[in-house]
């Protein structure tokens, strides 16, 4: 109902601002400490996620408001099913950070496996998104008549796509920072 969505919809905006703020205090302990910038880095571009998420939300509040009939039929299971295919994308990313953070442990090499795992369903479940997102397109032009619907529905998947567009990016910017950590490592060993 809108009032659930209305309560979504305010609550990642909550998660978002803190994100912001997230951001700031990382671009502020990179401008400290040069060698923090990688990482920076990957908070900006997770924080790209969080925007396109609370979008999202966004969308469905409208939708649930003042255009329900933008979730009707079968667009409701295409957007679940994209929406699925983002938050196990997201589980997975979550997955590999705290695999990340271990790294350096006696059991390095499992764990590193593990968390080139992770990093690699975040690329698949792009993928995946992708895909879903053009059955979507089809199913919508072919259910929604009402322009005002039809435009809703497309914005709301194209934020959840663009999500997993950003999990991508953010994934990459991860094992990268991990790849040249564990290189630095390797080569101060030699």
């Amino acid at each position: 109902g809108s009032g659930h969505a209305s309560e979504l919809a305010a609550r990642t905006k909550a998660w978002e601002r803190r994100a912001d703020h997230l951001v700031m205090q990382a671009r502020n302990l990179a401008k400290r400490q040069p060698s923090w910038k990688p990482f920076a880095n990957l908070v900006e571009e997770a924080d790209e996620v969080a925007d396109h998420l609370e979008e999202a939300s966004f969308l469905i509040s409208v939708m649930a408001e003042d255009h329900q009939g933008a979730l009707h039929h079968g667009v409701r299971a295409h957007m679940g099913r994209l929406a699925d295919v983002v938050l196990q994308a997201v589980q997975d990313y979550v997955r590999a950070l705290e695999i990340a953070r271990g790294l350096g442990s006696a059991r390095e090499l499992e764990d590193f496996n593990t968390f080139l795992d992770a990093t690699w369903r975040v690329v698949l479940a792009e993928r995946r998104c992708d895909e879903q997102w053009r059955t979507a397109r089809r199913h919508l032009l072919q259910e929604l008549k009402q322009p005002a619907e039809l435009m809703l529905a497309n914005d709301l998947g194209m934020e959840i796509e663009s999500a997993s567009d950003a999990l991508l990016r953010v994934s990459y910017a991860l094992r990268e920072m991990v790849l040249l950590r564990g290189g630095a490592l390797s080569g101060a060993t030699s």
